[in-house]
């Protein structure tokens, strides 16, 4: 038998108000209980997942970037805690609502979070995160609060993973087989939430920092990814462009996947996000998603939203998901995201070497 992802997401309800419903319809339960955190047994032969369906996108491989990417240049940061080498993609530019399955090495920044209890000493995988440095992942506070995870302790970070199934992740294309080397497991040795969590605003600065008890060794499947400068604005970096949001949570065609899922989300003007959310957003909190059902969803929280430099190059961390609808991918509604340009600072006086 196999343990599947488990989910956390945090849903409009548990925004809005004291109570709500809870992802599976139950009512009237607290908002630090309105997630869907729960182990889910599969047998040990995974259930395939199709490649395509009516309203999949093109399954032809992203375009691979230069040998040599332009490395995105960013403010010079304190002690030189933030790697300037950053955000390359083995796959190049290519949650995970009418998404697809990731290629391998997509997104080599991508961590699994795994959570444990006294009475649930197995791993339950919950959340997402990403590789900033060689010693700290960022995800969202939430998913570090035991109140929010029904009092399960944060205990594994899985690095370089993208087939659950699998010990050794490999894939072959274009008549070429490749393989990925053994992810890497480390567990958090100090974990930083942002003072100001859930007091500004429910759901307020929704991120939080782990300190990894050993040294990343760094490879094409495993690498940090970029954190945009603080001044950067959404509208003016993405133009025309989309996101792509990554993650293990659920998908259209069922609770949760064994393979990393990535999809393309637009990102959303606060003006036409707003209203969805009782006008109750601040501005360290974005929107994409909303278009064609495509959106994240339970168990991508924390996960990360990127996008490549404007004419290539390296990937830069836009957002972290943070919370959305209680059903995923409704039709013209974005989910809510943190800004990752908004607390560049605030990352750079919390690491330490």
């Amino acid at each position: 038998m196999k343990i599947k992802v488990s989910l956390i997401h945090l849903s409009l309800d548990s925004y809005l108000g004291t109570s709500g419903n809870c992802p599976d319809g139950d009512s009237g339960k607290p908002t630090s209980s309105n997630i869907d955190f729960r182990p889910t047994v599969s047998p040990s032969r995974p259930i395939p997942i199709p490649t395509s369906s009516p309203t999949s996108p093109p399954t032809r491989p992203p375009t691979r970037p230069p040998t040599q990417p332009t490395t995105t240049q960013l403010p010079a940061s304190g002690g030189d805690l933030l790697p300037s080498e950053c955000g390359f993609s083995s796959a190049g530019q290519t949650r995970i609502f009418f998404g697809e399955d990731s290629p391998l090495g997509a997104y080599p920044w991508i961590a699994l979070l795994g959570y444990t209890s006294r009475f649930q000493p197995q791993v339950v995988w919950g959340c997402g995160g990403s590789l900033i440095n060689s010693r700290y992942v960022v995800t969202a506070s939430h998913c570090t609060a035991e109140e929010f995870t029904f009092n399960r302790d944060l205990t594994v970070i899985r690095l370089g993973e993208h087939n659950l199934s699998t010990e050794i992740d490999c894939e072959s294309r274009g008549g070429r087989r490749t393989c990925a080397p053994p992810h890497q497991t480390f567990t958090p040795v100090e974990i930083i939430r942002h003072s100001d969590f859930n007091s500004r605003g429910t759901v307020s600065d929704d991120i939080a920092l782990i300190r990894l008890d050993k040294e990343v060794e760094f490879n094409a499947f495993v690498g940090p990814i970029c954190i945009p400068p603080p001044t950067t604005d959404l509208t003016t970096f993405l133009g025309n462009r989309q996101a792509f949001v990554a993650g293990w949570g659920a998908t259209e065609r069922g609770p949760d996947t064994q393979i990393l899922q990535q999809v393309r989300i637009p990102f959303v003007s606060r003006d036409e996000c707003n209203p969805h959310y009782n006008n109750a957003l601040l501005p360290e909190q974005v929107c994409f998603g909303g278009d064609g059902r495509r959106d994240s969803c339970f168990g991508d929280s924390g996960g990360p939203v990127v996008a490549p430099a404007p004419g290539g190059g390296s990937f830069l961390l836009l957002a972290l998901v943070s919370f959305g609808q209680p059903s995923c991918g409704v039709e013209g509604v974005p989910a809510v995201y943190t800004s990752m340009a908004a607390y560049r600072s605030w990352i750079l006086e919390n690491i330490k070497p």
